[in-house]
């Protein structure tokens, strides 16, 4: 919402929320850099969801955004370079 309304750059995002963040913590992370932590979230920005705490992969399923809809959707997670989250369907082929 904050760059879909313009209040804020993808970059900007970016760096509030991950770049920052490993700074203050003296982290080697938050960068796509050689040397740095492979941790990487790709995101299908413009894709349209709606929040089902069901479908959630933590046992924690408390929330007051269920049911409600939003924009963007986490296709994968790459943690320490391994592929560590997979939605599992990419143009509707499953993902190995």
């Amino acid at each position: 919402m904050l760059v879909s309304s313009g209040n804020m750059t993808l970059r900007e995002l970016s760096m509030k929320m991950s770049y920052m963040p490993a700074k203050l913590l003296g982290l080697k992370a938050g960068r796509i850099a050689k040397g740095y932590a492979a941790d990487i979230a790709v995101v299908n920005s413009q894709a349209k969801i709606v929040i089902d705490k069901e479908l959630f992969l933590s046992k924690g399923r408390n929330t007051p955004f269920h049911g409600s809809s939003c924009t963007g959707e986490i296709l994968y997670t790459i943690c320490g370079g391994k592929l560590v989250y997979s939605n599992k369907s990419i143009n509707n082929e499953e993902v190995k």
